[in-house]
This record gives structure tokens, sequence and C-alpha cells, in this order.
């Protein structure tokens, strides 16, 4: 798709990078994007980027907002350059716990990335209980207490290689 020889194209393997798919060099200059440069020059994808350049195996960025959409690059080293692709991580939905459970995403600094209430994206829960857990890559479960006293129990479980971590609440 990003073969400077071949014209611009996009197929069904960039469908999943709705924030476009982006060739750097070692030296981290733009070779080629779809479907534009534009969105790659923008601050926050910048430093994202920045970060990943010359990654040795496949990477993921910290999430970062762009006009209202959360935002995650992925990088893959290709040839001496690196391969990115933006996306939007999918939306957490009931998954059926009932009226009290709830599934969300956090990421390495235990911000919630994913939520079915997107008013709680970007809380931080660093000080939760499994939070610390599962960042540091542990599956396990264990109780928290609410700040109105209600005991909730919370499973967690990384998500490998993305650094990120589940966790599913439901009331004891």
């Amino acid at each position: 798709t990003l073969d400077p020889s071949l014209p611009a194209q996009c197929d069904t393997s960039c469908a999943a990078f709705d924030g476009g798919i982006a060739l750097f060099d070692a030296q981290g200059n733009l070779v080629r994007a779809q479907p534009s440069s534009e969105v790659w020059h923008a601050p926050r994808r910048r430093a994202q980027i920045k970060s990943l350049l010359g990654v040795r195996d496949v990477s993921f960025s910290l999430p970062f907002v762009e006009n209202n959409v959360l935002r995650v690059l992925i990088a893959v080293p290709h040839s001496g350059n690196t391969l990115m692709g933006a996306f939007a991580p999918p939306p957490i939905t009931n998954l059926g716990f009932g009226a009290h459970g709830v599934a969300y995403l956090v990421d390495a600094r235990g911000k919630i990335i994913a939520h079915s209430n997107t008013a709680r994206l970007g809380e931080d829960m660093s000080q939760h209980e499994g939070i610390a857990q599962v960042i540091s890559g542990e599956t396990g479960a264990t109780y928290h207490h609410t700040s109105n006293g209600t005991e909730i129990v919370v499973g967690y479980a990384p998500i490998a290689p993305t650094n990120w971590g589940l966790l599913v609440e439901e009331p004891w």
C-alpha cells in the first residue's frame, strides 16, 4: 500500500487504520502516507511518532486525542524504516455483565482508554485496586471499596503487547 513505486491505494489490509498509515525512514522523515501526509504532521501525533521511530519490535504509542477521537499508533520495523498505523480503540459496550458490571481498558499509565461510559475516557485509575498489577503484567482478581463504601470485585488481565489492561468490575 505504501510502496512509492506503485499507485496509491488502500485496500482491506489498511481499513482498520481509520487514522491512516505511513512509512518513515530511519531519520524520521515521512516517505509516504495514506490517505494523506497532513495528519502525520499534527503536533500531538508527531510527539507519539518520535517515541516510536526505530522500534525493533511491534510497539504501541500512548493513547492521544486527535480531533475529539482517541487514537493509538502502532509501529512496526520494516527494512530499516518504521511503518505506522493510526487507529481508534474499539468502543466497549455492555458485554452482558448485568445492570452493575462494567469492563474497561487502561493504558500503561492507568488511564481509561475504552469504557462504555465515554465520559470516563482519560480518567486516572492508577490508584484503583488491580491497576498496578495489570500494568505490571499480572492476571488476577481483587476487591475494591468505592467512595460510597460499596465493595466490588475486580478481575484484571494484561493485553500483550500493548501494555494495556482489561478490567471487569462487578458489585460483590
